[in-house]
């Protein structure tokens, strides 16, 4: 089995962290609650972490560990790395980097007429390109490289994308400065990534930091809900819609419909995130707006029971965001549920 490449390497360099983002005194101050499917849910999961987050639930111990983030990175000479994260060194050692590990080893990328670079950050892992775990798991891992390296090297990622790039802007950093590909570097630096679903909570920091410095500080205007039009789609969405509608016309609150099939920029997203006063969503891409809501806002999230997943869960609790997570079964949530979450919130 290849190793994760911070376990095997011992040139590992470290970016001193600030205060700011050293202090690991975690209050959690919102409210957070599973229903008893999505409990029965987690208990009956593959995963040990899910089955222990459930323990601590109905036990009332703190749901979500922090663990302390070293803001290491790696340096390499003359080696190889590909999209997926894999590593082949100098010395023709094979390693993995990301929070997802690459578990299907394809050596055929050394046999290619690579991309040679000088300098190189990679941050590339298996699904690093995703609408998750690029932000979460890829871009987070660049606070531990220091400033003057990342403003000079190219930056390696598995896929250049509207998306990666917009991400890239919150940061000042061109386009041009990155590069995608299986690539041989004279110089790589390789930064500790996100884990697979769970960022430390010291990344977590760091970028909702650079997000609030893009976004404008503004009150409360709507309640959202997010619209699934390809995978996970709701199918009692039109009854969900029109159930919200008629709520927020009685308390004189707009709805705004957060429809994949129609996004705007990605920092126009989190603006109107940052003004919403309750979320409610399917589980899915949209969470990752959670980055710009405001402390006491409501993320009420729906979790499928066949196959239930706490990245935005944990990204919530961490965010000190007041959260709900709603079992649903076959892509349907039971509208009395919504229904009671209504007459308990106070908006």
């Amino acid at each position: 089995m290849n190793k994760f490449i911070f376990d095997n390497i011992n040139t590992i360099k470290y970016n001193e962290l600030n205060n700011e983002y050293n202090n690991y005194d975690f209050n959690n101050t919102s409210i957070f609650s599973l229903d008893k499917d999505c409990l029965k849910s987690l208990k009956n999961n593959h995963r040990k972490s899910y089955k222990i987050t459930a323990e601590k639930y109905i036990k009332r111990k703190k749901v979500f560990d922090i663990e302390c983030y070293n803001n290491d990175y790696i340096i390499l000479n003359k080696s190889f790395v590909n999209n997926n994260g894999i590593i082949v060194t100098s010395d023709k050692k094979t390693f993995l980097n990301g929070g997802c590990l690459c578990r299907n080893i394809n050596y055929l990328f050394l046999q290619k007429n690579l991309k040679k670079i000088d300098n190189v950050i990679s941050i590339t892992s298996l699904w690093s390109y995703g609408i998750w775990h690029f932000p979460f798991e890829a871009f987070v891992s660049l606070m531990s490289i220091p400033k003057d390296i990342l403003n000079e090297c190219k930056i390696h990622v598995a896929q250049i994308s509207k998306y990666t790039i917009q991400w890239f802007n919150l940061l000042n950093i061109p386009h041009s400065q990155l590069i995608t590909g299986d690539i041989y570097a004279n110089t790589i630096y390789i930064p500790r990534m996100g884990k697979c679903g769970s960022p430390y909570y010291s990344q977590i920091k760091w970028l909702k930091n650079i997000v609030n410095k893009n976004i404008l500080n503004s009150e409360y205007e709507h309640i959202i809900l997010i619209k699934r039009n390809k995978h996970r789609k709701l199918k009692n969405y039109n009854e969900l819609e029109l159930l919200l509608k008629n709520y927020c016309k009685n308390i004189n609150l707009n709805l705004y419909i957060h429809d994949d099939n129609n996004l705007p920029s990605l920092l126009e997203q989190q603006q109107i995130f940052s003004k919403a006063k309750v979320v409610f969503a399917p589980h899915g891409a949209g969470g990752i707006n959670i980055i710009a809501m405001k402390k006491d806002s409501w993320y009420i999230e729906f979790l499928s029971v066949e196959d239930i997943n706490l990245c935005y869960s944990r990204l919530s609790y961490l965010c000190n965001i007041n959260y709900k997570g709603i079992s649903m079964s076959n892509l349907t949530i039971d509208l009395r549920k919504i229904q009671n979450i209504l007459a308990e919130l106070y908006i």
